[in-house]
């Protein structure tokens, strides 16, 4: 897809539609990132967790530099999101506020109104509005980065992989899933072993799992 098309409403979208549950929009599913999951379902799965865990990790790194306990509650009851999400406004750090903001409007456990997340912010409705908006600017900006850096890897792989001596395999899509599924998981597989007699096809296998 074209990296221009990763704009920050586009993503703030994305982010409503898995919270109320919906699909997300089209274009999204496209991504290199998530090339290496041939079904629709398994891209959407990624999709939110990928950007589910971005917010979440940035979200503990701004909390660690302001000196706060770093994951939200898990099972959190409203008090308790109303008392993190002040704890977070109450450091009066831009990053943490946008990180924040993001996170509780779309990701949180528990959903509240934009109104009462700024209430228990101890923010006007506007500046609350204003964070979110930080949020979905800098989680675009790690989705485009992302997105450039897959479309590279494919680039390169492309360059470099010789031309398969096959028109199409069959009968193997689940195990080309696998390799490159093990290949782009977090944390990376280390090593991978595809074993068995010769010409049964692993070398194919590999081939098309690096170039998928």
């Amino acid at each position: 897809m074209n990296i221009d098309d990763l704009t920050p409403p586009l993503i703030e979208q994305t982010l409503q539609s898995f919270r109320l549950s919906q699909d997300p929009p089209d274009v999204l599913l496209s991504l290199s990132l998530l090339a290496a999951w041939p079904s629709r379902v398994e891209r959407r799965i990624h999709l939110h967790d990928w950007l589910a865990r971005t917010v979440f990790e940035q979200l503990s790194l701004q909390r660690r530099v302001a000196g706060l306990p770093l994951a939200p509650d898990p099972t959190p009851t409203l008090d308790t999101l109303r008392n993190e999400l002040a704890a977070d406004f109450g450091k009066r750090r831009a990053e943490l506020e946008a990180w924040s903001a993001l996170y509780y409007r779309f990701l949180a456990p528990l959903s509240l109104s934009a109104k009462e997340l700024a209430e228990a912010a101890g923010v006007v409705d506007r500046q609350f509005r204003r964070r979110v908006e930080d949020g979905l600017q800098q989680l675009t900006d790690l989705v485009q980065r992302a997105e450039l850096d897959a479309t590279q890897a494919t680039r390169v792989n492309d360059a470099t992989l010789p031309m398969p001596d096959y028109a199409r395999l069959f009968g193997v899509d689940d195990l080309v899933s696998r390799v490159a599924l093990y290949v782009t998981a977090q944390p990376h597989t280390p090593l991978i072993s595809i074993e068995g007699l010769g010409g049964i096809g692993k070398t194919a296998i590999a081939r098309a799992a690096a170039q998928r």
